[in-house]
């Protein structure tokens, strides 16, 4: 098949980039015939090692996005002109066009009405978008109009893939669509395992995302707040950006100031994916808060390099992990259930070299690009096979 792989932004390091650049290379693998399709393009802030293994159609390199554009993009903020103009990018003899992200699925749409009336559409859809989350007024009411003509027409889109149950719920709530739930993986040899054998005694906790108000960063100054009264040595470390929601990341930077935390807590900014999973494999403990959070693949990452997580039921990740089994499964919301799951792993070095073994096991057997890749396969095949019926 020739596969189209749309995502909007390839100019970070994100879990929707990911994702779709390793869907890309798992296709080739197999032989298909795949091209990836993208607004914003900038190689060394995304991820390089893959990028570099695929053939990239772009409209825009980072730093040039408004050259000899002008009013109008400068004015929609890009959403009109470039949603048009990537659609445009797009080959016209694709089988299958799969698009990521709640920013690009109208390309879907356009595509096959005016560009190629016979291709398959299938959207990745990570996140329930909302019509009324536009970048302005304008954008607004062009979701509005398009959007629900889009999403509850399966004329348009053929498939919905999900990564979670709880979005396939929302899914067929608010729009009467049922989704396929298709869970995505990582690349098992790049996360070596290494086992864990005692505490230091400063225990290392991590965390690794983006600077967005959902990722719940509050929580884990709060809960380590809590640990320091309780006078647990700990130091904490955190990877990721915060140039998407500098004001979000003031809030947390103040935060670690007011509670005299700044001697125990380190933000590393965005690093190379080297030091990213050296981060995984000497930290003692990973901490996801994220609420609400469709998938979480660092969770799984973290868990392939042996680090213990703490996971909360409001991320997708939550619903394929078993309690005190592979994982600490705790409420969204909570710093002081994060202290206590930190505080239950001290005391129980037992528990926490479960949760290491077991973690690794559970990412070997059921998180893997490859299973996720050949799910994909399936339901592009039955898709198109439904499409050519019609």
């Amino acid at each position: 098949m020739k596969i189209g792989i749309l995502v909007w932004d390839l100019n970070i390091k994100g879990g929707t980039q990911r994702q779709a650049l390793e869907l890309a290379i798992c296709l080739q693998k197999m032989g298909h015939n795949v091209v990836v399709y993208t607004t914003f393009y900038n190689k060394e802030k995304c991820y390089s090692n893959l990028v570099s293994k695929l053939k990239i159609s772009y409209l825009f390199r980072e730093g040039d996005q408004n050259s000899g554009i002008g009013f109008i993009e400068k004015f929609c903020k890009s959403f009109f002109y470039s949603i048009f103009r990537v659609t445009k990018l797009i080959d016209r003899d694709l089988d299958i066009l799969n698009v990521h992200d709640r920013h690009v699925f109208i390309c879907g749409a356009i595509y096959k009405k005016f560009i190629n009336s016979s291709a398959t559409i299938v959207w990745t859809m990570n996140d329930l978008p909302n019509p009324n989350q536009g970048h302005n007024i304008f954008a607004n009411v062009f979701n509005k109009v398009l959007f629900l003509k889009i999403i509850e027409n399966p004329l348009i889109l053929d498939e919905v893939c999900v990564l979670d149950r709880v979005n396939n719920g929302k899914l067929k709530k608010v729009y009467g669509r049922q989704g396929v739930v298709v869970r995505s993986g990582l690349n098992i040899d790049d996360f070596q395992y290494i086992p864990k054998s005692d505490f230091n005694k400063v225990i290392r906790i991590f965390a690794n995302s983006i600077f967005f108000p959902h990722r719940r960063l509050e929580d884990i100054i709060v809960a380590l707040n809590i640990l320091e009264k309780k006078q647990i040595n700990f130091k904490f470390f955190h990877i990721g950006t915060n140039e998407f929601s500098p004001a979000y990341a003031d809030k947390i930077y103040k935060m670690v100031k007011r509670y005299n935390l700044n001697n125990n807590v380190r933000f590393l900014g965005a690093v190379s994916d080297e030091e990213l999973i050296n981060n995984y494999q000497v930290s003692d403990v990973f901490i996801y808060p994220n609420y609400p959070q469709t998938w979480g693949l660092s969770v799984f990452e973290a868990m392939a390099c042996g680090t213990p997580v703490i996971v909360t039921t409001g991320c997708g990740a939550s619903e394929v992990l078993t309690n005190e089994k592979n994982a600490l499964i705790i409420n969204p919301g909570a710093p002081n259930e994060i202290a206590i799951g930190v505080e239950k792993l001290v005391n129980s070095p037992a528990l926490w070299k479960k949760l290491s073994r077991n973690g690794r096991k559970f990412v070997e057997n059921s998180i893997r690009w490859d299973i996720y890749t050949e799910n994909m396969v399936k339901i592009f095949s039955k898709a198109l096979e439904i499409n050519n019926d019609t």
